[in-house]
């Protein structure tokens, strides 16, 4: 009997701990219409605004990884990653096709179902832990400017004295909603008073001045701080930061455009759409002022470890651009096998800066035929002295040493030529432009170098103008 009641209390005691290894296993999911988006903001712990550095993290992973790697790599539960996949695929069920969707905002995302508070908590952890938030479109200064706009985040430390003030200007655009704070990043129990003026007038728009020595924020109050402080007219504002105790301080001031639309005041900002009314060297300065305001530099091994393992990679098999040759890899490989290649040589001008990472002129390449490339200027061979494949190495009619690649490419090597000189302000020699205009002729854009254009613009932010205007090649006689 006693043995009886020995077994039946160890059957309990197991059946306990199961019961409890469940509970633990248990995985929180979403479900099909749940939201994470309150007052146009991710209504998370520690908010998540659109537009932020944080937000852009977000959105290039689920617009870049593969079911596979987003359900592996983020933690994800099943159906939340797959309706993201299913969402990009567009109307017709595929992906790497002309109709994929590309996921802009954090809304957008909170659209898509089975994505709520849970799935973005995970994203959010996952951007965190790989490092993926990019700052460089925050501008920190340790003096204190003349004069800031809405385009960036800007993020200001300096000292200030005891009952010092300090005026800043401050220019925006008309529904551009700010979120402005003055944070104290020292001991001393200074108190800190944060003002914003018209500049014109003088007259006081708002204004915080925290009892004691708490720090100052604009909006003040917590369930307007997602929404930010409108700007409801288009002239320039004087922000004004005072120390209004006897006792000197460091302070840390930030203004981050948290909705609206947050691009540069100048009235010489220039869209895409706007390039086609340009011709020459103004079309191509408008290029550069595009590219600058929108790209965000990424390191070198984070493009390279993007372009093997997702913008080039088709089922686990990328394709070297030169040869054709197709290499199992599902992250950077070995140098002995695989190379990113610069379209624009690296000594020539792409070795360091946004240039050496940008994906626009970046692309997979076997080991061997990137060695053999080197360099070399692009041309029609006409003398070959080393062959691989479709791809040689040898003399154009001029008797010049040159390369050239397999016919698929040579349309998208030669816009991307031209994308490098315009953007970077470098030039192409007359031999080579007319090879390359040649190129672009005969090899127009195709829906595969479309779709890859708009994934990098989503992973570094700029465009590839001749991509989404091939025809922008002619307005410019001379690259």
């Amino acid at each position: 009997m006693v043995e009886r009641v020995q077994i039946w209390i160890v059957i309990a005691l197991i059946g306990l701990l199961s019961a409890c290894a469940g509970v633990e296993d248990e995985v929180e999911v979403d479900g099909p219409n749940d939201s994470f988006m309150v007052d146009g903001k991710a209504d998370i712990p520690n908010t998540i605004h659109e537009n932020t550095p944080e937000a852009r993290a977000i959105l290039r992973v689920v617009n870049t990884f593969s079911l596979h790697k987003m359900i592996s790599e983020t933690n994800m539960y099943w159906r939340s990653a797959e309706e993201i996949a299913n969402y990009r695929k567009g109307p017709d069920g595929m992906l790497r096709t002309d109709d994929d969707r590309v996921i802009f905002t954090l809304a957008e995302l909170d659209s898509v179902p089975y994505v709520g508070k849970t799935a973005l908590r995970r994203l959010r952890a996952y951007v965190q832990k790989k490092d993926l938030i990019v700052f460089d479109d925050m501008q920190i200064s340790q003096e204190v400017p003349e004069r800031i706009d809405t385009s960036v985040m800007n993020v200001i430390r300096s000292d200030i004295k005891r009952g010092e003030r300090i005026e800043i200007e401050l220019k925006g655009n008309k529904g551009d909603r700010l979120l402005l704070m003055l944070r104290k990043i020292s001991d001393a129990r200074w108190n800190p008073k944060l003002s914003v003026l018209d500049a014109e007038t003088r007259e006081r728009m708002v204004e915080v001045n925290p009892w004691g020595t708490s720090d100052a924020r604009i909006p003040q109050l917590n369930d307007e701080a997602g929404r930010g402080w409108e700007i409801d007219r288009e002239t320039p504002y004087t922000v004004v930061l005072a120390n209004t105790n006897q006792v000197d301080g460091e302070f840390e001031f930030s203004v981050e455009c948290v909705g609206g639309p947050c691009f540069a005041y100048e009235t010489d900002h220039v869209t895409i759409e706007e390039l086609d009314e340009l011709q020459g060297q103004e079309l191509r300065r408008a290029m550069v002022a595009l590219h600058e305001s929108n790209h965000l530099r990424i390191s070198y091994y984070d493009a390279r470890m993007e372009m093997f393992s997702s913008l080039d990679n088709v089922d686990g098999v990328v394709e070297c651009v030169y040869t054709g040759t197709l290499v199992e890899t599902d992250t950077i490989p070995s140098n002995l096998l695989m190379n990113a290649e610069h379209t624009w040589p690296q000594s020539h001008g792409a070795f360091d800066g946004a240039a050496r990472s940008d994906l626009h002129h970046i692309y997979p390449v076997t080991s061997q035929i990137n060695s053999i490339r080197n360099n070399h200027p692009f041309c029609e061979v006409a003398e070959i002295t080393r062959e691989i494949g479709p791809a040689t190495l040898g003399f154009d009619e001029e008797g010049v040493r040159c390369f050239e690649p397999r016919d698929e490419h040579k349309g998208a090597l030669a816009r991307s030529m031209f994308y490098f000189a315009a953007v970077y302000q470098q030039s192409i020699d007359d031999r080579q432009e007319s090879v390359l205009r040649k190129w672009h002729r005969e090899h127009p854009v195709s829906a595969a170098e479309r779709i890859r254009s708009r994934h990098v613009q989503v992973f570094q932010g700029s465009k590839q103008p001749f991509v989404e205007k091939p025809h922008l090649v002619d307005h410019i006689a001379d690259f």
